[in-house]
């Protein structure tokens, strides 16, 4: 059962929600028996560790595919600062400067899509011509 880093993560709110109504739950309805206390104390406890631990693990797994990728961030790093030593047009530079910013937070607030996007982003500011061609293919020219 392989799930994503994207599936963890919506597994995480939803036992967040889970957590959000047992609190709902005990407002709602007093929970006089000491016993019964602390058996609801107990479940809602671990329910919110168990989304802490879908939370931990979406990001291990965001992390893990970033880091397969890493020699294609490096390679796309790299062409965007070749880039900016040739091109002359000042609108261009700030493009890839911005796109470079963008992946950069993207990679310290990592997710698989956010990261391909802010990657592909940059491959379209360095080579605006090649729009709509892109093959998924980085590397140099």
């Amino acid at each position: 059962m392989g799930l994503t880093a994207a599936d963890l993560k919506t597994l995480s709110q939803d036992f967040l929600d889970v957590a959000q109504a047992l609190l709902d739950y005990r407002a709602l309805h007093g929970i006089s028996d000491p016993t019964e206390r602390d058996n609801f104390n107990s479940a809602f406890n671990q329910i919110v560790v168990t989304a802490d631990n879908l939370e931990n693990q979406a990001v291990t797994e965001a992390i893990a595919g970033i880091s397969t990728s890493v020699q294609s961030l490096s390679v796309g790093v790299r062409s965007a600062a070749a880039a900016v030593k040739t091109i002359t047009d000042v609108t261009r530079v700030i493009s890839i400067g911005t796109a470079a910013v963008g992946l950069g937070t993207a990679i310290l607030n990592p997710t698989p899509a956010g990261v391909i996007s802010a990657l592909s982003n940059l491959v379209q500011a360095i080579h605006p011509e090649a729009v709509g061609t892109h093959t998924g293919e980085i590397g140099p020219d």
